[in-house]
């Protein structure tokens, strides 16, 4: 497992599983300035919805639909959470995306998998925090 960081937002990778936890502003330039692969992550996990940690969200989802991604973009958030589905139905609204967009709302304590990455959430007073375990390594933000 591998984690890289970038202002707001880390990605993890295992193999060709690649989860990205939160999306600041500029993480669709750090993802291209990165070399990744030009049709994003398989998955957002949010330990929050508040600006600096969805702000970039708009522009990475833009990104996405202009390389011609087709597979589906699972965005993980705490359940009471408004914002990251109110700026999804907003860009779906003034896109026409060619891929699905799927807002996977659970309560803290959800086990959630995304390729070889084992997601857990913990509620905190500010959203959520992620226990992230792959192969031998766990990471927790």
């Amino acid at each position: 497992m591998y984690v890289i960081e970038w202002n707001r937002a880390r990605l993890i990778t295992l193999g060709p599983a690649q989860l990205l936890v939160d999306c600041g502003e500029g993480t669709s330039a750090a993802w291209t300035r990165s070399g990744l692969r030009e049709t994003g992550p398989d998955a957002i996990a949010f330990t929050g919805g508040d600006g600096p940690r969805i702000a970039g969200l708009y522009g990475l989802l833009c990104a996405m639909a202009e390389t011609g991604r087709t597979t589906p973009l699972r965005l993980l958030h705490r359940i009471d959470e408004e914002r990251v589905g109110n700026l999804v139905g907003a860009y779906l609204q003034s896109e026409s995306p060619n891929f699905p967009i799927a807002l996977e709302a659970d309560l803290p304590g959800a086990i959630l998998m995304v390729g070889g990455l084992r997601c857990v959430s913990a509620a905190t007073e500010e959203g959520l925090r992620w226990t992230i375990q792959g192969g031998d390594r766990t990471v927790r933000f």
